[in-house]
């Protein structure tokens, strides 16, 4: 496994070579990679199902280039996982602009990747004598220096330019905290049964309720030795069957009888740290 991470490394790195270059159309993909990111983040189940390969070559996928109409990214995986060889993807890092305007709105970025959030933005990705304004969504949470240039941006107030000149999302809590800190993020509440974890999901629950019942969904984060309750206005909540539960102000209300699953994120949309709850309603 070693030699097959090693091996996509130096794959990565040459590409990551071309990219710096300021014409991004000279960039190319093979006709079956740009196949695969028509179809958004592709599980492993779903890769091996479409295309028959073998594991080093999923690997590949997850650390290669990517191409949408508009943009040029990658994915943004998760942290160390050269050294532990267990990649997991936060969302997408941006490296260029494939288009040509005067005006980029990333609050589409989603959408052209096929639910995938814009998370980072690399230095110089918007390098263009065109490009007079970006609007960021509020999925951003890092942007490295010099990534703008004399452009206007239109951000979030939470994510903040630093001393060297990029910018960090951060959480106004009892503390400050840095999004790129946050190292777990589960649910408190006594009644919840645990279901362990999977591949999408680090923390999975189960609560069973009665109709007309409401409670205290208790959502909170871990940095360092230290745990803070995130308040609901750092938090985006999905659910499967808005029928069925009601959410205002991290208090979940049973509508009526039934099941549904509700997965929550942090309002930076990041696929892990990120919990699961199931939800059956007598």
């Amino acid at each position: 496994m070693k030699k097959i991470i090693m091996m996509c490394m130096l794959v990565f790195a040459m590409q990551c070579t071309c990219v710096q270059a300021q014409d991004y159309q000279m960039f190319g993909l093979s006709e079956r990679e740009l196949t695969q990111d028509t179809q958004g983040l592709l599980s492993k189940k779903d890769f091996d199902s479409q295309f028959g390969d073998i594991d080093k070559q999923y690997l590949y996928y997850l650390v290669r280039h990517h191409k949408s109409h508009q943009y040029y990214y990658d994915f943004d995986l998760t942290p160390n996982w050269r050294k532990t060889g267990k990649i997991g993807v936060l969302g997408a890092r941006l490296i260029g602009l494939n288009k040509q305007k005067a005006t980029v709105d990333l609050r589409n970025f989603e959408k052209e990747s096929h639910g995938l959030a814009l998370r980072t933005i690399a230095k110089e990705a918007f390098q263009t004598k065109t490009l007079k304004k970006v609007i960021l969504p509020n999925t951003v949470t890092y942007v490295a220096p010099g990534a703008f240039g004399k452009v206007k941006v239109i951000k979030a107030k939470a994510l903040q330019k630093q001393k060297d000149g990029s910018y960090e999302y951060v959480y106004h809590l009892k503390k400050n905290v840095k999004e790129r800190t946050i190292q777990d993020f589960y649910n408190t509440n006594k009644s919840i049964q645990s279901l362990g974890g999977d591949e999408t999901y680090r923390h999975r629950y189960q609560m069973t309720m009665r109709k007309g019942q409401t409670i205290t969904l208790c959502s909170s984060i871990k940095v360092g030795k230290k745990s803070y309750v995130m308040p609901d206005l750092y938090l985006v909540y999905k659910t499967d069957n808005k029928a069925i539960v009601k959410i205002t102000k991290g208090k979940m209300k049973a509508l009526q009888s039934g099941e549904t699953t509700i997965s929550v994120y942090l309002s930076t949309k990041v696929r892990d740290p990120a919990y699961q709850l199931q939800v059956i309603i007598k």
